[in-house]
């Protein structure tokens, strides 16, 4: 795999985002929103080789990666981020289209949550996996709830750097709470110490 060899320890050994748990197979969906060099739609692939599997990357020298790496597996790369469906640019230090450090700038395309679903065309009387690491363009995902509780597994890196942590910590908290209340809620890491946190929902059997 060329580059993010830390990426892919982390949902290997350490299971980032609580795959572990499923049989093969089980997910007839699988999206994920930041897929960074590849690391998680390889392991997606190869537990789901039955799924439909969308990837979003919008980072140009990342794509390049991206491409290389999924060689061969049966996934859909769009290079698009989650946002308001208008062009924008890309901050190349921090892989984010509203955090900007002055380093150097791309151009992107993105598109709206809804739109990307509806391109998507899943059937979501499968099961449905999301997993989202966007560096803070998960905001963008706010005003789809009735989208995302489609999905039966949502696993999110959440930024909250760019407002005040405490302040925003309390807001997503009270958001996830909300929009899942039908799903079991497991959080780590405190905002306050690293600026981000990792939030899985999976929802109740009936």
């Amino acid at each position: 795999m060329v580059g993010g060899k830390g990426e892919l320890k982390g949902v290997l050994y350490g299971d980032l985002w609580r795959l572990n748990q499923y049989p093969i197979n089980y997910f007839g969906n699988c999206l994920e929103l930041g897929a960074n060099h590849g690391a998680t739609a390889i392991v997606l692939a190869c537990r789901y080789p039955g799924a439909k599997l969308v990837v979003l990357e919008p980072a140009p020298d990342t794509v390049s990666y991206l491409k290389q790496n999924l060689t061969g597996f049966a996934v859909t790369i769009m290079q698009l981020a989650i946002g308001d469906g208008e062009p924008t640019t890309i901050d190349m230090n921090t892989h984010n289209i509203a955090r900007r450090t002055g380093v150097g700038e791309e151009p992107v395309k993105t598109i709206k949550f809804d739109a990307l679903i509806e391109a998507c065309n899943f059937d979501f009387n499968k099961k449905s996996l999301l997993v989202c690491d966007i560096e803070g363009g998960e905001a963008y995902l706010r005003g789809y709830e009735d989208i995302l509780r489609k999905f039966d597994h949502l696993s999110f890196e959440v930024h909250f750097t760019p407002l005040v942590p405490g302040v925003l910590w309390e807001s997503i908290n009270s958001w996830f709470n909300s929009t899942f209340s039908g799903y079991d809620i497991a959080y780590y890491c405190s905002s306050r110490r690293v600026g981000h946190g990792h939030y899985t929902v999976i929802k109740r059997q009936k």
